[in-house]
């Protein structure tokens, strides 16, 4: 297979069009990743993370009184997904064809393959969301809080949850201003106060344990070093450490895949410039050699 990001007509240029490598395999699969992909009136437009976390909307959505981009290049990770998807489907349909095939995704794609209820809101509703900030657009209460030593984050995400999480908060659960969804979210500032106010009156361990013990979901707002020195992280093997040639042992993020039957090979750490060069241009794949994931 072949894998580029290339501006739509580069390959072209280069004489490695779809046509030339069609000819030279048939069976090749192709992953084109663009900006803002390989027809529209754009296509030609250089694409960079947030340019298109702008342009396709995902900013448009996200922070408080401004327009906010995600805290990771989201456009970039999500386009290299779907492309995986893309050739994963394209190499099972080769097992049944035995022909190739060329997929296309962009930048572009990517995000609006995961605007989903956004997109559907605008595009059946025809309601046009606004930055939702902390707090989820269409459930009550369902975001983050502060305590009297950290924010929260808790998610009352149907009326079953509210009956256990009301009574803790020191409000009546049939109370009539919050006694749905749809007439918290008329009332959220309001309730909002009223839950900062009862969260306040103790720390952020405090509360997940009685929310815990109560069955209301909740979870901290942790910094990356809380993150990557949890045991629960280790335990779920998503922290890998490997020997790096001028660095030593280094810890990496691990994979976020596991399987019942396939071997997992072992992470290695990132390449210095050129390592491995000479390997890739003196070795060849053989279609018999085993492998593992």
């Amino acid at each position: 297979m072949v894998v580029e990001n290339f501006r739509p007509g580069v390959m072209d240029r280069l004489g490695l069009s779809a046509d030339v490598l069609r000819k030279l395999n048939p069976s090749l699969v192709c992953l084109s990743i663009s900006g803002f992909g390989s027809l529209g009136p754009d296509r030609a437009r250089v694409g960079y993370d947030q340019i298109l976390q702008a342009e396709g909307g995902l900013m448009g959505l996200t922070g408080l009184d401004t327009p906010t981009k995600a805290g990771v290049p989201i456009a970039d990770v999500t386009a290299g997904l779907f492309g995986l998807i893309g050739v994963l489907t394209a190499l099972l349909e080769r097992t049944r064809s035995g022909l190739g095939q060329h997929v296309h995704t962009s930048l572009l794609a990517g995000l609006i393959g995961i605007q989903t209820f956004q997109a559907t809101r605008y595009l059946i509703a025809g309601e046009i969301p606004e930055p939702s900030g902390n707090h989820h657009p269409t459930v009550c209460p369902y975001g983050m809080f502060w305590t009297a030593d950290a924010p929260i984050v808790v998610a009352v995400g149907n009326n079953d949850i509210w009956q256990r999480f009301a009574p803790l908060m020191r409000l009546g659960a049939d109370d009539e201003r919050f006694s749905t969804n749809a007439a918290r979210l008329v009332n959220s500032s309001e309730l909002k106060e009223l839950i900062n106010t009862e969260l306040k009156s103790d720390a952020v361990g405090h509360w997940m344990t009685v929310f815990a013990a109560a069955g209301v979901p909740a979870g901290e707002v942790k910094s990356l070093d809380r993150v990557y020195n949890d045991a629960h992280l280790a335990a779920e093997g998503l922290i890998t450490e490997v020997q790096h040639p001028t660095l030593g042992a280094i810890r990496l993020p691990g994979n976020p895949l596991r399987f019942s039957r396939s071997e997992q090979a072992p992470a290695t750490p990132p390449p210095l410039l050129g390592e491995h060069t000479d390997e890739v241009k003196r070795d060849r794949w053989a279609p018999n050699q085993s492998w593992s994931i």
